[in-house]
């Protein structure tokens, strides 16, 4: 295929509607989409017992591509939500410049869980950000954190349903390594840590559980 043909596959050719309500667009071959200020291309297949999901943004030479092994598994839902991350990962930091002694970021790295759920902390370019793996969209739960110290972060301080500005609080074993964050009056463990806590914490009679 020459580049010219390329070109004009990616020319928007007919847009897709049911009931009035688009459904999606197509180029020639392929489908032309839009996720926030990103123009792309792609195609999505299956075959039983799998489904997939390929983005392509031409102009910043960015490919996702995911594969699910159900037929009704959320390839859509994460190919989006991998490209949010990235665009997350570009976008200037809104925190305090951490210190020159501050801790490594790589410090605070580890998957935590709760009766609530799971929660990430994890490096996102050059920041330290909280993500909630089993939201759809991991933007929907993103929170960058600022880093105080060896045993606290802070949550950014803006309008919000949870505990903005707070600070998080962070315990460590004897090597450094973390074994629970408190944030917003809720301790997790690592998730290792909590399946063996939670047999006890569900129990009846427990007073952390209610009648």
């Amino acid at each position: 295929i020459t580049d010219g043909s390329k070109r004009l596959m990616q020319r928007l050719e007919s847009v897709v509607t049911h009931d009035g309500t688009e459904q999606g667009r197509y180029g020639v071959g392929i489908e032309v989409a839009t996720v926030g200020e990103r123009h792309l291309v792609g195609h999505s297949g299956g075959y039983p017992g799998h489904i997939t999901r390929t983005y392509v943004d031409p102009q910043d030479r960015i490919v996702v591509s995911v594969m699910t092994n159900a037929v009704d598994g959320p390839a859509e839902q994460i190919a989006v939500g991998l490209l949010g991350l990235i665009d997350a990962a570009l976008a200037p930091s809104a925190v305090p410049a951490r210190a020159a002694d501050a801790p490594p970021l790589a410090s605070f790295v580890g998957r935590f869980a709760a009766l609530w759920g799971m929660q990430d902390l994890v490096v996102l370019g050059d920041r330290l950000v909280l993500v909630r793996p089993t939201l759809a969209d991991p933007r929907a739960g993103l929170e960058e954190l600022e880093v105080i110290d060896v045993l606290r972060l802070r949550l950014p301080a803006r309008t919000s349903f949870g505990p903005a500005g707070e600070v998080v609080h962070l315990e460590r074993g004897p090597d450094g390594t973390l074994t629970s964050v408190r944030l917003g009056g809720m301790t997790a463990w690592p998730v290792g840590d909590f399946l063996l806590r939670r047999p006890a914490m569900t129990r009846i009679g427990d007073p952390r559980v209610g009648p």
